[in-house]
């Protein structure tokens, strides 16, 4: 899985070089390569230097080099959470294995809120697979303290969306649920991931 370490040091035209072997060699659907080598190709060194790669500022510069590689490697990483051919993502909705878990690091480690290929990252994992949402939501790490600022609103509403993408996986969840006879309360698990990520840090004891 570190097959990628210190890539993102390289001379950009030799990460272009390298995303150009992932995307047509590795990920594209016809490489034939099976989804749990896929998935050792990408732990968590590799997965990080490409999203080192992916949040560079000229990342919409694609007559630069520096450019096109950052777009590159935010598409590699949008591709592998969201496409569970991968073997990295989640397979049905509701389902949250072990694999996962490299996401989910990833997921947490990025900067949405600074970096616009970040956040692009982020919310189109939670939104494909709600699944990702809920792991990532209880170690979420924003200031969510009311306050009057462009900062404030842009962090609860990134919280937002990442809460609705979890709740659609407690949905799918309920409903397997329901279809198996199990019982389940309907909003809990959800719930208990909202409460986690922002009701600590929104009472204070001013607020209260």
């Amino acid at each position: 899985g570190n097959v990628a370490r210190f890539s993102a040091s390289d001379d950009p035209s030799m990460q272009i070089r390298m995303l150009q072997v992932i995307k047509e060699d590795i990920i594209s659907a016809k490489s034939g390569v099976p989804a749990r080598l896929r998935a050792a190709l990408f732990g968590d060194v590799t997965l990080e230097q490409l999203a080192t790669m992916a949040g560079r500022e000229d990342v919409d510069d694609e007559a630069s080099t520096s450019g096109r590689v950052a777009r590159d490697a935010r598409e590699v990483l949008c591709e592998l959470f969201t496409n569970p051919a991968h073997g990295l993502c989640p397979e049905r909705s509701g389902a949250a294995p072990k694999k996962c878990q490299s996401i989910v690091r990833l997921l947490q480690k990025l900067r949405p809120m600074d970096c616009e290929a970040h956040l692009t990252i982020l919310l189109r994992a939670c939104e494909t697979h709600p699944a990702l949402a809920m792991m990532y939501l209880p170690n979420a790490k924003y200031a969510l303290e009311p306050r009057l600022s462009a900062h404030w609103l842009a962090a609860t509403g990134l919280i937002g969306r990442v809460c609705v993408a979890a709740a659609a996986d407690a949905s799918a969840s309920s409903a397997a649920a329901r279809a198996d006879g199990a019982a389940l309360v309907v909003g809990e698990s959800e719930g208990l991931a909202y409460v986690k990520a922002v009701i600590p840090p929104g009472l204070t004891k001013h607020t209260l």
